[in-house]
């Protein structure tokens, strides 16, 4: 190697992060880590606020509070936050978000049960339209899936004669 030839490191993964404003900030911090790349890792933040106060999105206080111990546990992670955006149900700002960033994948970070906004749905489409991996935390949206099949049991009982023999 000739002393002129420099080792450059790898830019590190740009990722966009749309996270509900009610998780646990840990949580966020543990998604992020176990990224493949996580060595050399640099995010944006999405968090769905809104100002009237709703179920399943969070107020603009609730969401400060989430993201101040957040960034704090990210940098303490040696992951670079690179920009926060606080954004309610506007369409066009998340495409914007997505179209413009050069991300590398959006990782999505939903809240337990119903409580998942609105925002991480659109931004997954968005993300999908304009060719960029999307990486679920694996919660399901809307808890849909988890109510058909707590209430799988309770429907078959209640359609099965007496007479049919018990499974």
């Amino acid at each position: 190697m000739h002393v002129d030839q420099r080792h450059q490191a790898p830019a590190p993964a740009r990722l966009l992060v749309a996270v509900d404003s009610g998780i646990d900030p840990h949580r966020l911090v543990r998604l992020c880590s176990d990224h493949p790349q996580a060595d050399a890792l640099s995010v944006s933040l999405l968090v769905p606020v809104n100002i009237e106060s709703s179920p399943s999105v969070a107020t603009p206080g609730h969401a400060e509070r989430m993201l101040r111990a957040a960034t704090r546990l990210l940098e303490w992670a040696g992951i670079r936050v690179e920009d926060i955006t606080l954004t309610d149900q506007d369409p066009d700002l998340v495409e914007e978000i997505v179209r413009s960033g050069d991300f590398d994948s959006l990782v999505v970070c939903r809240a337990r049960g119903n409580d998942s906004s609105p925002v991480l749905g659109l931004a997954i489409d968005q993300a999908r339209r304009h060719g960029l991996a999307v990486e679920d935390d694996g919660r399901a949206a809307g808890g849909v899936p988890n109510w058909i099949r707590s209430g799988a049991n309770v429907l078959l009982k209640s359609i099965t004669p007496p007479w049919w023999p018990a499974a």
